[in-house]
């Protein structure tokens, strides 16, 4: 049949076929890359630690149909699943003017956004744009989507921010096809959440952050902040929730402590000391129920915290 023309297409070239599961290749290389990209979305170091330390859990499935018209990709991560189909507008074998098809999304961060896609290369490197964010400070994210080989899928993603002084952010992940590396982590798509946590590539070790003394990161605004990154998961949500002063529901464990009885207590709605009957000092272990994980999801949701962070913090 006759190939459509120009740098455009509405259709996949008939040898590309992007449809399977595909497994992150989590390398080292990948893990320092990834959280540059992380910095350069502003994200502080703390929520980076986190982050690196469970992406090798990521899996995507992709289906590739209508000459590749439509491209389903389902992200699956321990958080849940982010599924979107992408439609291409372009030139075809029949018809090489064409009107650009936009297609309203909404992203893994619960964003509505606006989608364009087509293909390039002559049908072979597909190419997409999810327009209109308001998170990360606003911007427009492109990706470039081929196969390296049968079994290597590349996903080359760049942020664009609306800010026009900042840098952009940009990573290339390359995905391998499941089952053909047996050391790749794989996540099945009905084990989501808490259960997918424990339950993906069971005796698979993540290794612990190391601990670092601090470290300088550089905000959107230009001014720079000494983070300490805790030196384990537990550790850092430990901070996560000092530093956003949220106060949990705690239970105690009672050790010795004096007080100090007041002859006269002091007048008015604010006070230097404390009644003679109350003393907040001991050690304390949180009530971490089920109600408080959903309110303390909603809360680093309202900080801005995005879903695979909130994942894990929970």
């Amino acid at each position: 049949s006759t190939l459509p023309k120009g740098s455009r297409w509405a259709t996949s070239s008939p040898t590309a076929d992007l449809t399977g599961s595909w497994c992150i290749e989590n390398s080292d290389g990948f893990k320092k890359e990834y959280d540059r990209f992380l910095e350069a979305l502003g994200q502080p170091a703390i929520v980076r630690a986190v982050a690196v330390q469970i992406i090798g859990l990521t899996k995507e499935e992709t289906k590739q149909e209508n000459n590749g018209r439509t491209l389903t990709i389902t992200g699956i991560n321990p958080l849940g699943v982010w599924k979107r189909t992408l439609v291409s507008s372009g030139s075809d074998n029949e018809n090489s003017q064409y009107d650009p098809i936009f297609v309203p999304i909404v992203t893994a961060d619960s964003e509505e956004v606006e989608a364009e896609a087509w293909w390039e290369e002559d049908g072979t490197v597909h190419k997409s744009w999810l327009r209109g964010g308001q998170k990360y400070g606003g911007g427009d994210f492109e990706s470039t989507r081929y196969l390296q080989s049968e079994d290597v899928l590349v996903c080359k993603s760049v942020f664009h921010p609306n800010d026009k002084g900042r840098e952009k952010a940009v990573v290339t992940w390359r995905f391998r096809r499941d089952g053909t590396d047996k050391t790749t982590p794989s996540v099945p798509s009905d084990s989501i959440g808490e259960e997918a946590v424990n339950e993906i590539q069971e005796g698979t070790e993540i290794a612990p952050v190391k601990p670092v003394e601090s470290t300088s990161t550089k905000s959107t605004s230009g001014l720079t902040n000494d983070v300490k990154i805790a030196s384990a998961p537990t550790e850092i949500i430990s901070e996560v929730s000092k530093d956003a002063g949220i106060t949990p529901v705690l239970s105690t464990v009672p050790v010795p402590s004096t007080k100090e009885t007041a002859s006269t207590l002091p007048k008015g709605s604010r006070w230097a000391t404390s009644s003679p009957t109350a003393d907040l000092t001991g050690s304390w272990c949180i009530e971490n129920s089920d109600g408080f994980k959903k309110e303390y999801d909603r809360f680093l949701e309202a900080l801005g915290q995005p879903a695979i962070v909130r994942a894990v913090a929970v």
